[in-house]
């Protein structure tokens, strides 16, 4: 659903873009218009969680998306996918964005909403009704916003990530046999998995082109532009 919605605003986005907590940069290629795409990650994050740090994808290393380290009215766009939530000063980011774009520079960024914490820095979660104000009260005009499907698709997306949180709570046992037990339930989803992925195929196709149901969603997309 994401790459749909990237797909769909992505000609809003051309010259120099910047992706903050971009990752290994997994949607760099769907952006067509773009001549620079610079990347931005926090060090942090990979050390809390135990990751390994994406040093090839990198561009540039910061502290949070508070400070970013680039002159004002830099880019031409700016995006943030899926990491917002780890962010502890929503105002103060929506602030950095702004003052990092040039005048009627879009932003666009997607944020979890009815989704399980996913890291230690997993401060909050934000409704549209937030994230639009949030926007406007930093000297953006709200462009569009859109959810991630609807109620099925937000169920079918907890029950996976409760499924991927098995080899820790295995991990976590205190006793044998709930270790045992909790081993045989993995296995029982994995059995399962390939008639997963095809319910999960088709609630994507029931639900894809359900954009404004903002109560029961997994996620949330909003497309800004900055005032002059």
């Amino acid at each position: 659903m994401l790459h749909d919605k990237i797909r769909f605003y992505q000609k809003l986005f051309s010259g120099n873009i910047l992706d903050v907590g971009a990752g290994s940069k997994p949607y760099r290629k769907l952006f067509t218009e773009a001549t620079q795409y610079v990347g931005t990650n926090t060090l942090r994050h990979y050390q809390i969680n135990r990751l390994q740090p994406d040093e090839d994808t990198t561009d540039v290393w910061i502290e949070d998306g508070t400070e970013l380290p680039f002159h004002d009215a830099t880019f031409d766009g700016v995006v943030c996918f899926q990491v917002f939530p780890l962010i502890a000063r929503p105002d103060k980011f929506f602030q950095e964005v702004n003052r990092v774009l040039k005048p009627h520079g879009y932003f666009m960024m997607s944020s979890d909403y009815l989704y399980p914490s996913w890291s230690e820095e997993d401060y909050m979660r934000h409704s549209q009704t937030h994230l639009v104000k949030l926007a406007m009260e930093n000297g953006f005009t709200v462009f569009s916003t859109e959810s991630f499907g609807g109620i099925l698709t937000t169920i079918y997306s907890m029950i996976i990530r409760y499924i991927r949180s098995y080899p820790e709570r295995i991990s976590r046992a205190s006793h044998p046999l709930l270790k045992l037990w909790r081993t045989l339930w993995l296995l029982f989803f994995i059995i399962i998995s390939p008639m997963s992925l095809i319910l999960g195929s088709m609630l994507y196709f029931f639900e894809r082109n359900k954009r404004q149901e903002y109560n029961y969603t997994m996620n949330l997309l909003i497309v800004m532009r900055k005032n002059a």
